[in-house]
């Protein structure tokens, strides 16, 4: 059973090519925590089962000429006890770059280094790591199939709506907290 989760997003943005406007605050809506963030909740909570009660944030932009924030760390409490943090940065060297989830549970620990593969688990008996390979695939393209397969079975989406907005919402509240 899953007790708490650490998650960590490093990427060096604004560089030639990224998008500008993500970086003037009245487009985007925020930085890193809204642009990033927020799949944080939205995957932190489907993995840990549980609604976003609290948040506490920091964020900020110490190092890039935007006015979005570019730097931030969340905690954040869940409706189930649960609790989880993250770090995500957009001023990490692109050599630096991951996405890496940490899941600790009662029988072991799961970590997720989102883009590549495998996923590591270990349980308190064993006395080594071991490797799940994940297939390959394009996680974008397999929510778009489902989203597509939701409407053609005339069936609710396995995301909803409402889940989109929790997940907004907690990063609103994170930005409230940061303030």
């Amino acid at each position: 059973m899953p007790i708490m989760m650490h998650d960590r997003i490093l990427m060096m943005g604004f560089e030639p090519g990224y998008p500008r406007w993500m970086g003037n605050q009245a487009l985007a809506g925020g930085g890193i925590l809204m642009n990033n963030g927020v799949h944080y909740i939205d995957r932190m909570s489907y993995w840990l089962n549980g609604d976003v009660n609290q948040v506490f944030a920091r964020c900020g932009n110490y190092v890039q000429d935007i006015e979005t924030d570019i730097n931030g760390m969340l905690f954040v409490s869940l409706s189930n006890g649960t609790f989880a943090t993250t770090g995500l940065c957009w001023s990490a060297p692109k050599t630096a770059g991951t996405c890496l989830a940490e899941i600790i549970g009662t029988e072991g620990i799961i970590e997720v280094l989102t883009w590549k593969s495998p996923i590591r688990l270990v349980t308190k008996n064993d006395s080594n790591w071991k490797e799940i390979p994940i297939p390959d695939g394009n996680g974008f393209l397999d929510e778009m199939i489902e989203f597509i397969s939701a409407i053609r079975e005339n069936r609710p989406a396995s995301v909803t709506p409402e889940d989109g907005r929790a997940a907004v919402s907690a990063i609103l509240a994170a930005y409230e907290s940061n303030e």
